[in-house]
């Protein structure tokens, strides 16, 4: 079970069709809804680490409107250590809890949490975007 908050590790999320393997997500909404005829009952952000890969790529992957920076003190990892990194506040996934292998790692810093809500709500919409990739289509009963 997750909540909001939590950071969860999804062992194999798909983007635009590909395979992008085991990832990192900030759970945002375990709230069901329905898009493009597909049931959903988890909406996360993905997120990537800045730990060890310079600052020519830090400038760069934080130069895109819709990537919030975080320190490693924003989150609290279970059995490990958090790391600086990124928030891909403008890309939802989707995902529907009893079709997906995920486990949690540790959650995020309520102040952390309020500021991606804040983040999020001054994007602009044309830097939103909705990945329904790992949900699967309604069957007929």
């Amino acid at each position: 079970m997750c909540k909001i908050g939590d950071i969860i590790v999804v062992k194999n999320c798909k983007v635009g069709g590909q395979l992008i393997g085991r990832h990192s997500f900030v759970v945002l909404s375990t709230e069901k809804g329905e898009i493009e005829g597909l049931s959903f009952d988890l909406v996360c952000n993905i997120m990537s680490s800045l730990e060890g890969k310079g600052e020519e790529y830090k400038r760069k992957k934080l130069s895109f409107p819709e990537n919030m920076p975080y320190s490693p003190t924003e989150e609290n990892i279970i059995n490990g250590h958090g790391k600086e990194g990124f928030i891909k506040a403008g890309m939802y996934f989707l995902f529907d809890k009893k079709e997906l292998d995920f486990y949690v790692i540790g959650n995020v810093e309520i102040d952390l949490y309020l500021k991606l809500l804040d983040f999020v709500q001054n994007l602009d919409t044309k830097d939103i975007s909705y990945i329904v990739d790992n949900l699967k289509e309604k069957r007929a009963e």
